[in-house]
């Protein structure tokens, strides 16, 4: 079965779970939502373009999970939000059997509502901005990748994972609490700006590739300092960033 809408702002809400086998579509550049309740899972194909799902369950904690056979086509959202109206604390889960998770406008774990992704074996890619709410935390899968803004008022468990900064333009870390285990700047002229100290456990990786194309970390301020933590492993920068790497730090 197929589940579509051309509604420019449709709001749906499901108390229940939804079961994927078909697929489910929302398109445009509308600004529509989808509320589930309950689990979202299924071996079907979810490719959202246009709006906005928010997965919230006052009552119990839920599942997320693009199921088949892996590496499989990735699931596709626009904006994706775990959501909870009031305490206690609900958990979103992503299992080691879900296919890779995309997200192109905005990821957001908010107040009340955490994501575990940590049995991911598939990357957890948002092209988009993620954002980690107050009272909210992420536990990492073991490849994330971010291309906007990475901003953790909350916490972020890194577990043994890597948080790579990808596709073009500048992406700006801010941060609360929680180290980042691996760091990857690989992107050809990606820039990182940093507005808040915090720590990496183990590599930091910075490469443009050449001088042409140089990957630059450094503060989001002029003149402003900023500290990464130091835990153990290396830092490593080619030659056409070593400069700008050690500048910012």
């Amino acid at each position: 079965a197929t589940v579509s809408t051309t509604t420019a702002s449709p709001t749906i809400n499901i108390s229940g779970y939804v079961s994927v086998d078909g697929s489910m579509t929302l398109g445009g550049s509308g600004t529509g939502t989808m509320t589930i309740g309950g689990n979202l899972t299924g071996t079907g194909q979810v490719n959202f373009t246009g709006g906005a799902v928010h997965l919230a369950s006052p009552a119990t904690n839920t599942t997320l999970n693009a199921g088949g056979t892996l590496p499989g086509t990735p699931w596709q959202f626009a904006t994706l939000r775990t959501q909870n109206t009031s305490f206690p604390q609900r958990t979103v889960t992503i299992p080691a059997t879900s296919r890779e998770i995309r997200v192109s406008a905005v990821f957001s774990a908010d107040l009340y509502a955490d994501l575990n992704a940590t049995a991911m074996t598939q990357p957890f890619t948002v092209t988009g901005d993620l954002v980690i709410a107050f009272g909210s935390s992420i536990s990492a899968p073991p490849v994330l990748k971010v291309q906007g803004n990475f901003t953790n008022g909350g916490t972020f468990y890194s577990n043994t994972g890597t948080v790579n900064f990808t596709g073009a333009g500048t992406s700006a870390i801010s941060w609360a609490v929680g180290n980042m285990y691996d760091m990857d700047i690989s992107t050809p002229s990606k820039v990182v700006t940093i507005a808040s100290n915090f720590t990496i456990n183990r590599n930091l990786t910075v490469a443009g590739g050449n001088c042409a194309t140089p990957a630059t970390l450094r503060s989001n301020s002029a003149g402003a300092a900023r500290t990464i933590g130091r835990a153990g492993g290396t830092w490593t920068a080619s030659s056409d960033t070593l400069a700008e790497l050690v500048e910012a730090i």
